[in-house]
């Protein structure tokens, strides 16, 4: 009977349990069937009603130190959804919390986007949509495939015929196919970009959002490659006017080889070895560091760290391969005649341009007069012209690049702008000496004459504490108008004209308060604000203890509402200021007019300003001088001449003189400088700093606006707390180098044919290591040249810490005897007039420096070298 209750139990468990299962897997084939091609994505996750799929960056990929695009499809089959969409790039301390309001009606799927620094080294992408009350709805963590660990450039691509581009993929790059649908409609969302390719693509497909985004991109540093041949009519269709470009539709055929030559070749395999070393140093640097792959126990376990296979190159047969393929391959191409305004040539052949750079802003445009696609056996064309694009990256880029790999950069100097409180919130030692002199004659002689006298000398012990109290009381008192007790705001914001009246308005300000308890603020949502990021290298040097990030955790939250933008602050350290910045493009009459001249002897000329402002503490930019150039009254125009100037052939030469301090408004002493002239100071060190990297366009007017300009984002916070800071204005002018039916050239450095992919410049030119430098100049091949001047003017001796001015001889090569001829000599200045042997009939220039280096002597400044042209092949 017991065993057959035992049968019987066993059975109905069985049955119960099959019920379960049963139930368990209808449930489960109903979800599937709801979400079942989202489910197959790693990148999707949904719950009851809701389901979001998330993509970021470019095919997923993003570097630290850059912004990155995260998007996600938010699909509702439920009712009427309300929220927030937050996204979390987890940070090794507190965390930056972005969220964007959104609402998601039934049966409808929202395309959601948020642009977020990445500026730490967890590996993390923590994505949520929260309901009004700030409970998760649904969540997905994703570890980032992160770009830093390969020293590759990274191209964005759009063509209709991609698969001609293949070559692309070759040397040093990663890319990424582009089009109407995927192209960032923000330039931040581009941030990740080095180099955008657009050949045999109509550009009209463009919306006028992501046309405006590529010149952002392009004017704060990033390289548009333009292909045109048979395509130029589409290919330039929106940009034409944009960058000043001209062409004509007659197609020639040519039988080309894109300038290659044995010696191009050999240096072209040269630098790929070069780039295969340099990733195997960096995959064994991270190797070494387990801390890095593996520092995070979340990342670990969601597989965002990166791995041996991400990062180790393994074998480089993929190069030997290449090496073994390249060769010089000589195709028919159809070119068309084009230009672009202040184009420098760089690739030349039967005496055409095939490729000129211009620069735009911190970037710069490249102008192919071909299509740049190539097929088969064509493959070793279609490398050389990626090598010519990847050697003439913009400098802003180059720096970039090599700081992301060899270490991080700060722009201290910004960062700096913003630290300063003015002086009237300061206390003033001479009123408290006072009080403290007062109160120690009270305590001491006349307490005790006077107490003695009475009789009273008992009430010391009583009299004295009371005295303190009084006088700590007065202290207090005297002191209360200047201590800060609420949060304040220190912000320095530049507006930076691209063209006549259109502006970029750059804001950067700190949020610091005297206390760590909560505080938020409010700005109109239209400013788009972000945590401020840099460059950071602790992916690559990072030994830390594995730590769990703790996603509840951080310092501030971003919330871009549908009617404002909320900046909240959580428990930040007392006076620890959160840096943050924002960005503005609109149409802003440019009032100032410059009428500026500059023939080899001295900048002369006349500066108008018509806003309705004074300009305060101004520098004039011109031609590698800096001039003194003060206060511009509103109406005002003043004569430039006889102004104070220097020339600045290095970037040593901004911190060891004293022109700037003294512009800013001090004096040749900096320890006198208030905190006006620092913030001040430290705004020019930011912007000279990148016309010292080898722009061609580095003419510009740098003031500060005395009122207000244009109501904005620092507005918005002053009506609402404290405001300190600066607003500056950088405006970029031609300047007239014409003279008796000639025209001077201040420099022949933009010409220089760059010789390695990745080149830097921390200076103006490229410096003098091991005593001798030879470099070729490809001069405009349609100018007549005159002559080539070594001016005395040009190349004044600035001492410098770290660098030296150029102290020895300059050759040219004779191309009629293949020497090279001594022509100047520092000390002695002068002419070369007899220029027809030593430049080629397609206006190819060799110039050689040497020079004795001593030890002190490391970096060796190459000088100015200049000439002169008929001015009728000139193009201002």
């Amino acid at each position: 009977m017991k065993e057959y209750w035992h049968k019987k139990k066993l059975i109905w468990i069985i049955i119960a349990l099959g019920i379960i299962l049963v139930t368990f897997m209808g449930l489960s084939i109903k979800v599937a069937g709801k979400f079942q091609n989202k489910a197959q994505n790693q990148l999707s996750v949904y719950s009851g009603d809701i389901s979001m799929t998330i993509d970021y960056g470019y095919n997923q990929y993003a570097k630290y130190g850059r912004y990155m695009n995260v998007r996600a499809d938010v699909t509702n089959e439920g009712d009427d959804f309300h929220g927030w969409f937050q996204v979390i790039a987890p940070k090794l301390d507190n965390n930056v919390f972005y969220r964007k309001e959104v609402t998601v009606e039934s049966d409808v799927t929202e395309n959601i986007s948020i642009n977020i620094p990445l500026t730490d080294d967890t590996g993390i992408l923590h994505v949520k949509l929260l309901d009004d009350d700030g409970k998760s709805v649904v969540e997905k963590e994703i570890g980032i495939k992160i770009g830093n660990y390969q020293k590759d450039i990274y191209v964005g691509v759009l063509s209709e015929n991609a698969a001609k581009l293949d070559y692309t993929h070759q040397v040093g790059s990663q890319v990424f196919y582009l089009d109407e649908n995927n192209l960032a409609e923000d330039y931040l969302g581009l941030d990740l970009l080095d180099v955008i390719i657009v050949n045999q693509f109509d550009t009209n497909r463009l919306s006028d959002l992501q046309i405006k985004a590529i010149q952002q991109w392009v004017y704060n540093g990033g390289t548009l490659v333009l292909g045109t041949g048979e395509y130029a009519k589409d290919t330039l269709a929106k940009f034409q006017d944009i960058f000043s470009i001209q062409y004509w539709e007659e197609l020639e055929e040519y039988k080309l080889t894109f300038g290659m030559n044995e010696e191009i070749l050999d240096r072209l395999k040269r630098d790929l070895i070069k780039y295969d070393e340099a990733n195997k140093l960096l995959a064994e640097t991270l190797r070494q560091n387990k801390a890095m792959y593996y520092g995070y126990s979340a990342a670990t376990e969601k597989g965002s760290s990166p791995t041996e296979d991400a990062v180790a190159l393994g074998p480089s047969g993929w190069v030997q391969n290449l090496l073994d393929k390249l060769k010089i391959v000589p195709i028919r191409k159809n070119i068309i005649h084009a230009s672009i305004k202040d184009g420098v040539p760089k690739v030349m052949e039967k005496k055409h341009i095939l490729m000129e750079v211009s620069s735009f802003g911190y970037g710069n445009v490249q102008l192919f007069n071909l299509d740049m696609g190539v097929e088969g056996e064509q493959e070793s064309f279609g490398i050389a012209m990626f090598y010519s694009v990847m050697k003439n990256i913009s400098s802003t880029k180059r720096t970039q690049l090599n700081n992301e790999f060899y270490g991080n950069y700060v722009d201290y100097n910004l960062y700096n702008g913003m630290s300063y409180v003015d002086t009237e919130n300061i206390p003033k030692v001479g009123k408290y000496i006072a009080i403290l002199a007062i109160y120690v004659i009270i305590v001491g002689p006349v307490l005790f004459i006077v107490l003695k006298k009475l009789d009273k000398r008992s009430l010391t012990w009583i009299l004295v504490p009371s005295f303190s109290l009084i006088f700590t009381a007065l202290v207090y008192v005297v002191g209360s108008d200047t201590r800060i007790n609420e949060p304040y705001v220190g912000y320095v914001e530049i507006l930076s004209f691209e063209e006549e009246n259109i502006v970029q308005d750059n804001v950067y300000f700190a949020l610091t308060a005297p206390y760590n308890n909560r505080y938020k603020v409010d700005i109109d949502n239209k400013y788009q604000v972000v945590q401020l990021s840099d460059s950071s290298s602790r992916y690559m040097y990072s030994n830390r203890k594995a730590t769990e990030p703790n996603l509840d955790r951080y310092l501030t939250a971003i919330n871009y509402g549908t009617e404002k933008t909320t900046l909240e602050v959580n428990r930040n350290a007392a006076f620890t200021p959160i840096y943050y910045y924002s960005k503005n493009h609109y149409s802003f009459e440019n009032k100032i007019t410059l009428d500026i001249h500059y023939e080899g002897d001295e900048v002369y000329g006349s500066i108008t300003n018509g806003f309705q402002f004074d300009i305060t503490n101004a520098l004039l930019k011109c031609d590698g001088f800096v001039i003194n150039i003060g206060t511009i009254k509103q109406g005002e125009t003043i004569d430039i001449k006889d102004k104070e100037s220097q020339i600045f052939i290095s970037r040593d030469d901004l911190y060891t003189t004293t022109i700037i301090n003294r512009i800013s408004g001090g004096t040749d002493k900096l320890s006198d400088n208030t905190a006006d002239v620092n913030r001040r100071n430290n705004v020019l060190y930011h912007l000279l700093e990148p016309s010292m990297e080898g722009h061609s366009k580095e003419n510009f007017l740098i003031g500060f606006i005395q009122g207000d300009a244009e109501q904005g984002v620092i507005s918005q916070l002053a009506e609402q707390m404290d405001a300190y800071g600066t607003k500056a204005l950088s405006v970029p002018f031609d300047v007239d180098h014409t003279k008796e039916g000639k025209t001077f050239v201040p420099s022949i450095a933009p010409f220089e044919e760059v010789e390695e992919i990745g080149e830097t410049q921390y200076y103006n030119y490229k410096s003098l290591e091991n005593g001798m430098k030879t470099l070729e100049y490809q001069l405009p091949p349609d100018e007549k040249i005159l002559s080539f001047e070594y001016l005395k003017n040009r190349n004044q001796v600035v001492k410098k810490d770290y660098s030296s001015n150029f102290s020895g001889d300059i050759y040219f090569l004779n191309y009629r005897t293949g020497t090279y001829d001594l022509v100047f000599t520092t000390g002695k200045f002068g002419r070369l007039d007899d220029v027809s042997s030593y430049i080629t009939d397609e206006n190819k220039v060799t110039i050689r420096y040497e020079a004795g280096l001593t030890p002190n002597e490391y970096q060796v400044v190459l000088p100015y070298i200049s000439y002169w042209k008929e001015a009728d092949h000139v193009t201002n």
